[in-house]
């Protein structure tokens, strides 16, 4: 795999999908399909702008909410910003939750019950629903790596009281949270205006980046040095707005009045939901064939239905196979490492060996089954060393 880092710390396998030039021309796309399709949903700028909306809108404010001991951080620390008391329960080492351990800790003071799809595997929604409707609280669906999986025939962010998508980390869009109010029920909500454009454009130019490094050709390092200088050339007079970072774990209550941009609608209307769920799909079986024993995959099987994020595997040091693996030009994260300080309040031994040892590798529809072939050659040469 010597010398295919691409230049400029480029990676032949980012972690995210990257933007095409197709993808700028609008068709119906997932306009068709859930959440995009629902009355009852709002646009915010990320994810955790909705969550802490969300806690605004059901009056969570000093009121405990059951909370997964294994999160991201950021959508907790939203969370304790809108007030909300966490009550932790537990995730297994294959991020599993036992419904048996929420029923244990739900008690007269719970006034919601908080569920994570992971990486776009369901958690046990269906009895959480029956459970949540026999106790009279609302089940919030956090669906930030769930974009278009489902559960039998309903989408995974359907069965909840409300549900919360996180956009850029399934398309190749600048921005975008969403909101979903399954009661049907359209909040009114105050009016966001729209981002700064120096954020639009900004992280617009790492979309098409990704998408450019891919390629590794001649042509796609002259595209994205054309794009570059375009960057460069627009920003002087937007050089006074702030750049609003996305995949960042700060959460700013400032950044709830921006609504999602335009352009990233206008993107949404050109993605295709099968072609993103089919080929995420055939990547992750294709990995998982190659890989067999090899690693040590977190899901041995693939539902129907789901749409994998990524592909995640344990290793003995997480961040040290990150490393390992961004060196040979794959976007491999340590996921969920660091912690946020308030988990450590309660932790969850299964939920901190998650956090030390899964590594996620990229497997969206923007990698070919040459580049699936590299990754797993990767991972491979790494981990027999």
């Amino acid at each position: 795999m010597k010398g295919e880092v691409l230049r400029d710390g480029g990676h032949f396998a980012p972690t995210l999908p990257g933007l095409r030039m197709r993808d700028l021309v609008p068709k119906s796309g997932a306009l068709e399909h859930f959440p995009f399709n629902e009355g009852a949903v709002e646009y915010f700028y990320n994810a955790r702008s909705a969550i802490y909306t969300l806690a605004d809108v059901f009056g969570l404010r000093g009121e405990e909410v059951l909370f997964p001991s294994y999160c991201c951080g950021v959508d907790l620390e939203a969370l304790l910003a809108a007030g909300v008391v966490p009550k932790f329960y537990p995730v297994r080492a294959d991020m599993r939750i036992d419904i048996s351990e929420i029923v244990s800790r739900l008690g007269p003071a719970t006034k919601a019950v908080y569920l994570i799809h992971y990486l776009g595997f369901p958690s046990p929604v269906e009895e959480l629903v029956a459970l949540c409707r026999e106790r009279g609280v609302p089940l919030i669906e956090d669906c930030a790596l769930a974009l278009f999986s489902r559960q039998g025939n309903r989408p995974l962010g359907s069965f909840g009281d409300a549900a919360v998508f996180s956009l850029y980390k399934s398309l190749p869009v600048p921005s975008g949270g969403v909101l979903v109010f399954n009661d049907g029920i359209p909040r009114n909500l105050s009016q966001r205006q729209s981002p700064p454009l120096r954020s639009t454009l900004s992280l617009l130019r790492l979309s098409l980046q990704r998408n450019l490094e891919m390629s590794g050709s001649v042509w796609g390092q002259r595209a994205l040095a054309v794009v570059r200088v375009a960057v460069k050339k627009i920003r002087p007079s937007i050089a006074g707005t702030p750049v609003i970072e996305v995949m960042t774990e700060k959460f700013d209550t400032d950044v709830c009045r921006f609504r999602m941009s335009q352009l990233s609608h206008w993107i949404v209307r050109s993605v295709n939901p099968k072609h993103i769920v089919e080929h995420r799909r055939e990547n992750f079986m294709a990995l998982h064939e190659a890989l067999q024993g090899v690693v040590q995959p977190v899901f041995n099987h693939l539902p129907d239905g789901v749409c994998p994020l990524f592909y995640a595997i344990k290793v003995a040091d997480n961040r040290a196979t990150m490393a390992a693996l961004r060196a040979r030009g794959i976007e491999a994260w340590a996921f969920w490492w660091p912690t946020h300080q308030k988990l450590m309040e309660a932790p969850c031994a299964e939920a901190l060996e998650l956090r030390r040892r899964v590594v996620v590798i990229p497997c969206h529809e923007g990698i070919t089954p040459k580049g699936i072939e590299k990754v797993a050659g990767a991972v491979t040469g790494i981990l027999n060393q």
